[in-house]
């Protein structure tokens, strides 16, 4: 049997402090420091730059908060990928959830249909006469 390994490398995160502060050309710097929720020491550190940044939307939309207010990031939960590099490396738990049982289905489908493949092939191996 095959072993399963997801199409996506979502890992689940929890934020624990938010730190808004300035750079020298006046953009506002973002910065948020969360943990894995499966390894808690694991911890890491995303910068945001400037006030409409599409990857701090996509954060903000991930945590699934109304309104973009800094104090109601505090202890939510997201998945990322990447690193959050990017945008789109950002997405929702139940998001990560379905896709993730998306991948685990078409995983047992897949197995399925080999074990069938192997059991008809098996069948016609028994009824075949090499010796005729």
């Amino acid at each position: 049997m095959l072993k399963f390994k997801p199409t996506f490398d979502f890992a689940a995160y929890r934020i624990h402090d938010v730190i808004v502060g300035g750079k020298p050309d006046f953009l506002p710097v973002s910065r948020v420091n969360a943990s894995s929720i499966r390894n808690p020491k694991n911890k890491i550190e995303l910068e945001f730059l400037g006030s409409r940044n599409a990857r701090f939307k996509a954060l903000i939309s991930a945590c699934r908060v109304k309104r973009p207010d800094i104090e109601d990031l505090f202890g939510r939960v997201f998945a990322m990928k990447n690193g959050g590099a990017n945008s789109e490396d950002f997405v929702d738990l139940e998001y990560a959830s379905a896709w993730l049982q998306s991948d685990r289905t078409a995983f047992e489908q897949a197995n399925a249909y080999v074990a069938a493949c192997r059991a008809e092939e098996s069948a016609e191996a028994a009824g075949f006469d090499i010796g005729a």
